[in-house]
């Protein structure tokens, strides 16, 4: 191995163990707080019933986990939207499980206010939010890896890059891609035009 290499495997398992330590911390946080509350305020801002989220004291928050259900890192949310990512923690590859029907098509988007509408919209199908459309492809390839067989939708925002990370992640899994029929939309934002409509 060359030099080059070894500082290389070196910075690796460092960052490994690093971010093992975060998901560590992560889970023991996440699995101390209570469920959210559909009055938190950015479930009300986005007329969201919160799954699979739990709260601390105003925020949101949100475990980003692999298939197996670990935990490698957290997402909170403030009322306002902001959102914030745990420092050091995992998230390629990783996501956010929303809910949903097991046995049905997956649909994998870019958000989790996106996640819990199409969850809604479709409760036949389970839902899993990649956190943001930069990892949508890498989250799509570990579900198919996961479910080689499975009918996997990517949901992408109606903007430049969601359309494009949408569709690049359905051309490498071989998968489908439903994106909202207004430009500039994500889900959460048609399923709230749906809303008004009524």
């Amino acid at each position: 191995m060359c030099i080059r290499d070894s500082i290389k495997a070196e910075r690796e398992a460092l960052q490994a163990q690093a971010q093992g330590e975060v998901a560590k911390a992560a889970t023991e946080r996440f699995n101390s707080l209570p469920d959210a509350s559909p009055d938190q305020g950015y479930c009300l801002k986005k007329h969201i019933t919160p799954m699979n989220a739990k709260q601390q004291n105003t925020f949101l928050v949100l475990a980003i986990v692999d298939w197996s259900g670990a935990i490698h890192s957290l997402q909170t949310i403030a009322p306002n939207g902001r959102k914030m990512m745990l420092k050091g923690g995992a998230k390629k590859g990783f996501h956010i499980h929303i809910g949903g029907n097991p046995e049905g098509r997956l649909l994998v988007c870019e958000g989790y206010a996106t996640g819990c509408s199409l969850a809604k919209m479709d409760p036949d199908a389970e839902v899993v939010a990649a956190v943001d459309a930069y990892n949508i492809r890498s989250v799509a390839q570990a579900a198919r890896e996961r479910f080689p067989t499975r009918e996997i939708v990517l949901c992408g925002d109606h903007d430049p890059v969601g359309v494009r990370c949408a569709t690049a992640a359905a051309r490498a899994i071989n998968g489908k891609v439903l994106i909202p029929p207004t430009v500039g939309m994500d889900w959460n934002d048609y399923a709230l035009a749906l809303e008004a409509s009524r």
